[in-house]
């Protein structure tokens, strides 16, 4: 299913799936538009979304969860780190961190997502306030639409290169481009025993 949700097309999900059965027997290269085919009818609610690229706007809606909840740990002073999707915090901030998390998903998706955690059930309703925050939330204001649900639904943006990073790549490029005429030359004239 990651790979129908990452794939630009159905070519691109059933070629990665491929890759990751071709050590198992059980599941032939031919088998696998079988499987695509399948899992469509049988997710249909969210079979939209397959071959949508719909994977990296989705990692970076968590990412920025992820970057909201550890800017309110930071602005109330609470230290923290964050692993992909999990925040790690002291034994004594657990709940706060449960509570920030659940605030910062609603915030951005409209709905509180499922917090794991020792201390869920303890958990308690955290205001959000750090100045990542109130950005976000004037953004947010701006459309009326919580920013995630936004996000999902608009095409990634193209990075523009700037004339500082382009000028920056062009020597690289002529620095590398150097170094091998130089490397050759070196090869050219070594001798061979």
């Amino acid at each position: 299913m990651l790979a129908a949700l990452n794939a630009k097309d159905p070519g691109e999900a059933c070629g990665s799936t491929s890759k990751e059965f071709d050590s198992d027997p059980r599941i032939p290269l031919k088998d696998c538009k079988l499987l695509y085919a399948a899992m469509i009818d049988d997710h249909a609610a969210i079979a939209h979304h397959f071959s949508s690229d719909i994977g990296i706007r989705l990692q970076r809606v968590d990412s920025d969860i992820m970057l909201l909840v550890m800017a309110e740990m930071t602005a109330r002073q609470l230290p923290c780190l964050s692993v992909h999707d999990s925040l790690i915090c002291r034994d004594e901030d657990e709940a706060v961190a449960v509570g920030l998390m659940k605030e910062a998903s609603a915030f951005y998706l409209g709905k509180a997502l499922p917090v794991d955690g020792s201390k869920a059930l303890e958990a308690t309703h955290q205001h959000l306030h750090s100045e990542l925050f109130m950005v976000e939330k004037h953004a947010a204001d701006a459309i009326n639409q919580p920013l995630g649900l936004h996000r999902l639904q608009s095409a990634p943006l193209p990075i523009k290169e700037s004339d500082r990073e382009r000028d920056r790549r062009r020597r690289s490029d002529q620095q590398y481009q150097r170094r091998l005429e130089k490397d050759r030359e070196e090869m050219e004239n070594a001798v061979v025993l």
